[in-house]
């Protein structure tokens, strides 16, 4: 532990590498009767070299396959001993802190060694995943598990895997059996069920909570299984829930990341299908307009409230939701961003936005007019569309207010102004 304090200094980094200490030290770690004290001393001096994340450093570990297997069985070991020891959780702690950072992909000059070494792990993302569920069901004798070290690294580490495409489609495998046959539910449901659990908010909380959603946002990205594995694992239900609890700032990553995961859910056909429920969209909604929504909640959301959008029901449910007040709001703030002038930001959320009122402006109702009139957006789309560029913003943009300049009260507003002349300028194409 004295010579990891001291790797603090890049100095001395550099002379436990070249000097082979460090090698004989992963060695020494390797042996199968090597002490707990040293085992988690050994670990913790591996880990501080290569949290620096110095590309020969992590090379220098990542050559050694027999030691990174250690890393990992020591998940094993753990989750088969019988009592919490201290020992045990921190030499588990710091093996997943050097498996999280060898499987970031934010690494600089990443050498082609590191990813070769975290493919040759042998079913990791599997055994991080048991030792994830192992740690929930011990927090019952000590409820610290969950917001501890171990923990977070764990967590962290299946996330950092789950950037890798060849690893993603083992959070859609089934837990095995007491005689080795697959059990129902899936693997990836206990990164979902963190967020069940009733704790307090804490720093530590919100890391876990949104390395668990990072793992899942990586793990489902063009794999139709990981999203059919989230929706049997309740995932919709889940992330809506948590959206709706009151949350303190420490958990704005959570937010986002959960209403990312959404997001990603809206490209599962079934899952969509559960979202497009009316009260389903009417809790996506209220979650989405109120007051205080943070621009990255709002720009996951929008996305699947978008794409729900079919029935007059759900227009209702958008309409009655403050829908319209909150497409106002986020309209105003990126006009009035960057000082008015510019391009347009959150372009990803305006088109989509702009998709979902192409269906809300459809209907004939008097009641549903005088809402967009009072709400102000025609005009905000005409601001929109006189800085808009060529796109989805401009494009989606255009048909809504096409669509509402059909009613005769939008459509005096908008002769009154150039949104007519604008409207027309761009094309019957657009309309």
């Amino acid at each position: 532990y004295t010579l990891a304090d001291a790797c603090a200094n890049p100095k001395n980094r550099e002379l436990v590498v070249k000097s082979k200490t460090l090698s004989c030290v992963m060695r020494a770690v390797c042996t199968d009767d090597v002490a707990p004290k040293v085992l988690s001393a050994g670990l913790a001096l591996v880990e501080i070299v290569v949290s620096h994340r110095d590309p020969a450093h992590v090379a220098h570990v990542c050559r050694d396959s027999a030691f990174l297997a250690r890393c990992l069985s020591q998940c094993d070991t753990y989750i088969q001993s019988p009592t919490l020891n201290l020992e045990g959780a921190q030499a588990t702690a710091h093996g997943c802190s050097i498996l999280q950072t060898i499987a970031s992909g934010s690494m600089e000059d990443r050498p082609p060694v590191v990813d070769t070494a975290v493919m040759k792990l042998v079913d990791p993302v599997q055994r991080l995943l048991h030792l994830c569920s192992a740690l929930v069901a011990r927090s019952v004798v000590d409820e610290r598990l969950l917001t501890s070290l171990l923990m977070q690294s764990t967590v962290g580490a299946l996330a950092n895997l789950a950037q890798h495409p060849d690893l993603r489609l083992a959070f859609a495998a089934r837990p095995p059996g007491i005689d080795g046959a697959a059990r129902s539910g899936f693997v990836c449901r206990c990164l979902i069920d963190l967020l069940r659990i009733p704790i307090e908010c804490s720093l530590e909380w919100a890391t876990v909570c949104g390395s668990a959603l990072a793992a899942l946002c990586n793990a489902c990205l063009e794999q139709p299984p990981v999203l059919d594995a989230l929706r049997q694992s309740d995932a919709v239900g889940v992330l809506l829930d948590a959206l709706m609890r009151d949350t303190h700032v420490l958990t704005e990553v959570v937010a986002v990341r959960a209403a990312a995961l959404l997001a990603r859910m809206a490209q599962d056909k079934a899952a969509m299908e559960a979202m497009s429920d009316v009260s389903v969209l009417a809790k996506l909604v209220a979650v989405w307009a109120a007051e205080g929504a943070s621009d990255g909640v709002q720009d996951g959301l929008i996305r699947v409230i978008a794409a729900a959008l079919e029935t007059p029901k759900h227009i209702v449910a958008f309409v009655s939701g403050s829908g319209l007040e909150a497409a106002a709001r986020v309209y105003r703030a990126a006009l009035g961003a960057n000082g008015g002038k510019g391009p347009l930001p959150r372009a990803s959320a305006l088109g989509n936005l702009g998709s979902a009122l192409i269906v809300v402006a459809g209907p004939t109702q008097a009641k549903l007019q005088d809402r967009l009139l009072a709400a102000g957006l025609p005009d905000l789309l005409v601001q929109v569309l006189q800085r808009a560029p060529d796109g989805p913003v401009r494009k989606n943009t255009a048909v809504a207010l096409a669509r509402m300049a059909r009613h005769p009260p939008c459509r005096e507003l908008l002769k009154a102004g150039r949104g007519m002349e604008i409207l027309m300028s761009l094309g019957k194409s657009m309309v």
